[in-house]
């Protein structure tokens, strides 16, 4: 789902969003993405239940992108729930060289910020595979977001949450699973 403004989301009911697919076999040499939501603007959960992923990458190419919410402006939830799941990109190159390219498998990106005020917020990356460019990254959240005292956040290095610890904001890219409430 692309969005070329800013996008609000509220109510009771629920929207799921997944994307199907990037046509790799027909174009393997162009970039690949993938993106469940992808707001141009920023991004406000007010209510409802809001659920999106991107799906695997299988690919050679220096720069992909799979990540379930990538949001260019300010990602902000005030209640409701949302939920971002990034698919695994699997390198079939070794392209650890590269120190150029770049790319992510993220469950959440809010390049402005992720702010929770309300309801709860769940981010996984299925991580990657194989030796990808030197500035790709594979993380839940792309920075740690900030929410009140109140509520509880935990991380875990592994996509399903197993192991789930209390999550240290000082090391968000290295956490594959994030949950706050």
């Amino acid at each position: 789902m692309y969005v070329s403004s800013d996008l609000t989301i509220e109510g009771d009911g629920s929207l799921t969003v997944t994307d199907a697919g990037t046509l790799y076999e027909e174009y393997p040499d162009v970039q690949h993405t993938s993106y469940g939501i992808y707001v141009n603007g920023s991004l406000t959960v007010n209510g409802g239940t809001v659920s999106a992923a991107s799906h695997g990458l299988t690919t050679a190419n220096l720069s992909p992108f799979s990540t379930g919410v990538y949001c260019y402006g300010k990602l902000t939830v005030n209640g409701g729930s949302l939920t971002g799941h990034g698919g695994k990109v699997t390198f079939t190159e070794d392209l650890s060289s590269n120190d150029t390219a770049y790319g992510d498998g993220c469950g959440i990106i809010g390049f402005e910020g992720i702010e929770i005020n309300g309801g709860s917020l769940t981010a996984s990356s299925a991580g990657i595979d194989g030796n990808g460019p030197q500035k790709f990254s594979s993380q839940a959240v792309n920075a740690a977001p900030t929410y009140p005292s109140t509520f509880t956040a935990t991380a875990s290095t592994d996509a399903s949450g197993a192991g789930a610890e209390t999550f240290d904001s000082s090391k968000p890219s290295s956490y594959l699973y994030f949950h706050v409430e």
